[in-house]
């Protein structure tokens, strides 16, 4: 009898250690691809006594042959080299295989760091933009992942105006 225990102590074993190898390695089949981020535009919607409220709208892509979901997006934008605004947004979005969608953040920024990206504001008609932050996809736990983006590019000034009715992307370029 001694000798079947350890014969299905050993053979417990080696399926579990299979078992173990088929799961990790189907995590890395199941874990998607970074979804691309694109600045599309800037829009002031208020001030306040105390500070200026921005609607930023972003292009996300997804590459993957299956949807995903988008659970939170953190980010800091910074607006002729001043971070002007930071936040996270918790609202759940699914993006379809191969598809896009827009994702609208609020954005509220202070007086200082306003009068700080006024300082440096250059009479052109554009304004140079830093996009940062991390796209946190999928489940819970370990079956989720986060992706960083960071976006540079150009702006048009006049998406600061409530009043803003063209449907220009920005030029940008991609850091990964």
């Amino acid at each position: 009898m001694g000798q079947k225990n350890v014969l299905g102590y050993r053979l417990r074993k080696i399926l579990l250690g299979l078992f173990l190898v088929l799961v990790a390695g189907s995590c890395t089949v199941i874990q998607p691809e970074r979804p691309e981020v694109q600045l599309l535009d800037l829009e002031l919607t208020g001030l306040t006594l105390s500070h200026a409220t921005f609607m930023v709208g972003l292009q996300v892509f997804n590459p993957n042959a299956s949807k995903i979901e988008i659970k939170k997006i953190d980010y800091t934008l910074w607006l002729n080299d001043v971070r002007v605004a930071s936040g996270s947004s918790g609202r759940n979005t699914i993006i379809e295989a191969e598809g896009q969608g827009r994702i609208d953040l609020r954005m509220v920024s202070s007086y200082f760091d306003i009068v700080r990206f006024l300082n440096r504001v250059q009479p052109e008609n554009s304004l140079k933009y830093r996009l940062q932050g991390v796209v946190k996809v999928g489940g819970f736990g370990i079956l989720g992942r986060s992706f960083t983006f960071d976006r540079i590019g150009e702006i048009s000034a006049e998406g600061l105006s409530p009043s803003r009715h063209d449907n220009h992307p920005p030029k940008e370029k991609q850091r990964v």
